[in-house]
């Protein structure tokens, strides 16, 4: 996992969650235990612009969420985030609570 990468969820079969920050970009990411590389789910700007989902994500979630509940989960943790106001980098990922928070950053 690259330096500049927070894990935002663990799922009970070792897959997570991912947001890394390339530039001005954040980058959602799905890491798969045994995958040598983790597969791209989304991209947004750290300050303004549109959630832009991988062309592959779909399918991912189609198939990875068969007989689990995480394409419900990722989707909500990447849309809440791209609804944050601001600059996106001063958030705060809390997974007890599943919010985006930056007053305790």
């Amino acid at each position: 996992m690259a330096k500049n990468t927070h894990k935002l969820r663990t799922f009970y079969d070792g897959c997570e969650l991912t947001l890394r920050f390339a530039g001005d970009t954040a980058h959602f990411e799905l890491w798969i235990p045994g995958e040598e590389d983790q597969e791209p789910l989304a991209t947004i700007p750290a300050i303004g612009g549109e959630l832009e989902w991988a062309p592959t994500a779909a399918d991912l979630l189609e198939h990875y969420d068969e007989g689990r509940e995480y394409a419900g989960i990722i989707r909500s943790i990447v849309e809440n985030y791209a609804a944050l106001q601001g600059d996106r980098r001063r958030y705060q990922f809390y997974k007890n609570w599943n919010v985006w928070d930056r007053r305790l950053c």
